[in-house]
């Protein structure tokens, strides 16, 4: 959907300003998204840049709600149905969240509101993977993988600060709820 509607200009504002300094045409102008400048610089400086990141959103806005929703529990018959249930309200977030003007707007030309929403949303996805999981493995790794991808969102853009504040508590309440040293 996000490809068809896709700008094939550079819009004024927000858009045009990184284009012009990021493919430096602007010395003038200090370098902001540095991380997000980074990978534009892999996919090219175009709107095709917001689509792949607006699609990962998505793709996390799935992952959030399909594992908030399932339970935990044995496998039984109300198993599977949590199951069916999950992927069902995944699927719907989904959509309402593709199809918000606010979506098509930053989806359709380069935003950095797409590539923060990405972030941000990578985030709490990993936090609910942590949550959920038992595995002795992910009881270390998804903390340390989650600052990073922190440290990555900070350098970005400070605006993500209080979202990255607020999942620190809830994750220092999971680690306390799971018996885990919270740090």
């Amino acid at each position: 959907v996000y490809t068809s509607l896709l700008s094939d200009c550079t819009y004024p504002g927000q858009s045009a300003s990184l284009v012009v300094t990021w493919l430096g045409l602007d010395n003038t102008t200090s370098l902001e998204y540095p991380v997000m400048n980074f990978f534009a610089s892999q996919f090219g400086v175009t709107n095709a840049f917001s689509v792949v990141f607006s699609a990962l959103s998505l793709m996390f806005t799935y992952i959030i709600v399909a594992l908030v929703i399932r339970g935990k529990g044995e496998k039984s018959d109300m198993q599977e149905k949590a199951v069916f249930v999950s992927r069902i309200a995944g699927l719907v977030a989904c959509a309402v969240l593709a199809f918000s003007p606010a979506m098509m707007s930053a989806s359709t030309h380069l935003s950095a509101e797409i590539f923060n929403l990405s972030l941000i949303m990578a985030l709490f996805a990993l936090a609910v993977a942590y949550y959920r999981t038992s595995a002795r493995f992910f009881s270390w790794f998804l903390p340390l993988l989650l600052g990073v991808v922190s440290a990555f969102a900070l350098a970005n853009s400070l605006a993500l600060l209080p979202g990255i504040i607020v999942l620190a508590v809830v994750l220092g309440f999971c680690a306390a709820k799971r018996g885990e040293n919270a740090g």
